[in-house]
């Protein structure tokens, strides 16, 4: 698939929750990311709503993006906050 638009692949495909190592982290950020990456994944299989649809490719675009710099977060790391730092990151970015 290389050079294909990855937009039309199924996330779970696309990001394995299973591959990430949640080790430097505490076991709230680690629970708080998998109920959120299967929310998100919840979101955009079970609906037929655009809005939630894109709001559930959102976030597991997030949770993506978080699990590829896992090295970076520590066991003071807070879920939230750290998901909001990328969020706004990507909104940033977009604006340019």
């Amino acid at each position: 698939m290389e050079g294909n638009n990855t937009q039309g692949l199924n996330f779970s495909q696309q990001f394995n929750i299973n591959e990430v190592s949640f080790d430097n982290v505490n076991k709230e950020f680690e629970s708080k990311f998998r109920e959120r990456y299967k929310d998100s994944l919840s979101l955009m299989s079970d609906s037929h709503d655009k809005l939630e649809n894109a709001t559930g490719a959102s976030s597991l675009n997030t949770l993506e993006k978080m699990a590829r710099n896992i090295k970076y977060y520590s066991k003071n790391s807070d879920f939230e906050e750290s998901f909001e730092e990328v969020l706004k990151e990507a909104e940033n970015n977009n604006q340019t």
